[in-house]
């Protein structure tokens, strides 16, 4: 921790906070939540982690939903900028959870506005129950209605598969791995950086590389929204999730390295917070 006085001074820790973290925290509370002391330290952690790590500058919106507080849950840790909680929406002691038919989360922001290209975006999702069924929803992602040259998203895709589209042409760049629907748990970190794309998941027991390919870019930018919890128009209409997820992250481009790094400090963030673990 660098107490110096001129980074003290200069606009840096104060009270031996990252600026960052001290701005975060400060938004949780004044939006009604409760901050241990315990809490705080993990945050301020994980924030300077990521800024070690020269991580933090991919990551253009990063949601820790854990506060049981819909105002607190919606704030981004990067801008404190807040999305949008619609339908029904529990917000639990460690995660949030959708009830399947009108709830979801709006950022607020498009792709483009967080810098994502055809070249270079990731998405993340900690996830500790799967939806029920076997239908396809999205964790987190966005989608230009029905045309499929046009999205980013990562999904449960059906009760036996997860996926990763980044500006897809027909599917012809969606990156997926075999999972049953009760094990898409865990964190997901999928991205697509310097011609590949891959998604890797951690649990508990350690991470995996579940799918790591290379893919031409193609297809443009979606212009809609990015939302946590709803498929929207793709496929015939909305989809809403029920599963449970304690946070999310929409970054530019990961390798592989970086991905499992930052999902590793993810899960020292949320275990540490809710004093829950990792499936």
């Amino acid at each position: 921790m660098n107490y110096s006085l001129s980074n003290m001074l200069g606009g840096g820790f104060v009270d031996g906070l990252d600026p960052s973290a001290k701005a975060y925290i400060n938004a949780v509370v004044t939006a009604g939540a409760t901050v241990t002391r315990a809490q705080r330290t993990a945050i301020n952690a994980f924030v300077k982690s990521e800024k070690l790590a020269l991580r933090w500058t991919l990551h253009k919106r990063l949601y820790l939903p854990i506060w049981s507080i819909a105002a607190a849950n919606a704030i981004d840790m990067v801008t404190q900028a807040s999305g949008t909680f619609v339908g029904g929406v529990t917000h639990a002691a460690g995660y949030i959870q959708g009830d399947g038919s009108t709830g979801y989360f709006n950022a607020n922001v498009t792709p483009s506005a967080l810098s994502q290209t055809t070249a270079s975006a990731s998405l993340t999702a900690l996830i500790t129950q799967a939806p029920s069924g076997i239908g396809s929803v999205t964790a987190i992602g966005s989608i230009d209605g029905t045309d499929t040259t046009k999205l980013i998203e990562f999904s449960h895709f059906s009760g036996t598969v997860i996926i990763f589209r980044a500006m897809t042409v027909s599917g012809g760049g969606a990156v997926q791995s075999l999972l049953s629907r009760a094990s898409q748990v865990g964190i997901f970190v999928s991205s697509r950086e310097g011609g590949d794309r891959r998604i890797i998941q951690r649990l508990t027991s350690g991470v995996s590389t579940l799918v790591n390919t290379a893919g031409a870019n193609a297809g443009t930018v979606p212009v809609t929204g990015t939302y946590q919890m709803l498929r929207s128009g793709y496929g015939g209409g909305a989809a809403y999730s029920d599963g449970r997820y304690g946070f999310f992250a929409a970054s530019l481009g990961q390798t592989i390295s970086q991905s499992q790094a930052f999902s590793l400090n993810v899960k020292t963030l949320w275990e540490t917070c809710t004093g829950l673990t990792l499936p």
